[in-house]
């Protein structure tokens, strides 16, 4: 197996896909359309819920589906496939260009970046000037890690490792997460200021110690998120998340009393766009905006096409954690300018 903890029950059976194969999230039932589609991998918990099945098949709709970073979605051909399911709208409108006519682009849901964390190293992080409250500044955090900060070099640091201070990420070069915090960090060392093509050459020195430090990058954003489930703070002190995935394992009862979640500043909002490529993934896409499906999006974590139905989940009481305010959002660079950075800071493709 790959990961090291990957028998764990629940982690198996959402990354399941990973491994080869693909995941039918109903039983065989007459009468029923099985759609077969590719999905990020923070998506796969949402389809493996009971209700979510259930809801689907009232529809005459079962899910297949395999994960995939969702980068690597954008670049492939997808025949035979009735849907994709990325996350950003760049990686959606690449994989809908890529499917010619029969493609269609519907936006279901969005989440912002965030970090898991633990509370005993929140105060370290606080005196390092990177944490204020439950607000991590990428500003500071990337010059800790340009000046080649180790953890152990933090005063009071209750985790005395000799790694660099960094936010794990997953491959940009696959992963939407990882290029979307990649943008952000473009932001803070741009005078502020969305960088375009002429920047590049010089922010490529300063924005490749986030990756080139990090050693092995996972391909989909629930492989690194699984690391601080299951192993906790030494290998996983800070982790990049969709807000979503952190509150659909606090629903999940999967958090610890010392797991924090904390949003970087600047942020930016990743939409997740269904692209249907078939009739069959047309009749998906409809049925994940209806208010039945949103609902159920919403429990687990997703920021609804209405914002009502995301604060009335998150006032129920039954998630077992809280979205916040995310503060500062920014606009990330064309999609070529990403390209070049995310390049420029992995050193090619893949």
């Amino acid at each position: 197996m790959k990961r090291a903890l990957a028998p764990l029950l629940s982690a198996a059976l959402l990354l399941g896909a990973v491994y080869g194969g693909y995941r039918s999230y109903v039983h065989n039932s007459p009468g029923v359309t099985v759609l077969k589609g590719v999905i990020g991998s923070e998506k796969a918990e949402f389809f493996a819920d009971p209700d979510v099945i259930a809801a689907l098949e009232r529809r005459g709709l079962r899910v297949t589906a395999e994960t995939a970073g969702s980068r690597d979605i954008a670049t492939r051909a997808l025949i035979g496939y009735d849907f994709a399911f990325p996350s950003g709208s760049a990686a959606a409108q690449q994989t809908a260009r890529i499917a010619g006519k029969k493609a269609q682009v519907t936006e279901v849901f969005y989440t912002p970046l965030a970090v898991a964390t633990w509370k005993k190293l929140m105060p370290t992080l606080g005196r390092a000037g990177a944490l204020k409250g439950e607000t991590l500044n990428v500003a500071r955090l990337l010059s800790l890690a340009q000046n080649g900060k180790r953890w152990r070099d933090l005063t009071g640091s209750p985790y005395r490792s000799a790694r660099t201070v960094l936010v794990s990420t997953t491959d940009p070069r696959t992963s939407s997460s990882a290029a979307a915090f990649l943008g952000v960090a473009a932001f803070t060392q741009n005078r502020e200021q969305v960088p375009d093509a002429r920047n590049v050459p010089g922010l490529l020195p300063k924005l490749r110690p986030l990756f080139a430090l990090q050693g092995y990058q996972d391909a989909t954003s629930q492989g690194p998120f699984e690391d601080y489930l299951a192993i906790g703070m030494g290998k996983a002190p800070l982790v990049l998340v969709y807000e979503a995935q952190f509150i659909t394992a606090g629903r999940a009862g999967r958090l610890s009393s010392g797991m924090r979640l904390v949003y970087p500043t600047p942020n930016t909002y990743t939409r997740h766009a269904l692209v249907s490529l078939s009739d069959g993934g047309q009749r998906l896409a409809q049925a994940m905006t209806e208010p039945e499906l949103q609902v159920l999006a919403a429990k687990h974590g997703w920021r609804t096409l209405d914002p009502k139905v995301f604060t009335a989940a998150m006032q129920s009481g039954n998630t077992n954690t809280s979205a916040k305010d995310t503060g500062d959002a920014v606009d990330l660079p064309a999609a070529p300018v990403l390209d070049a950075l995310v390049q420029g800071v992995t050193g090619g493709t893949q």
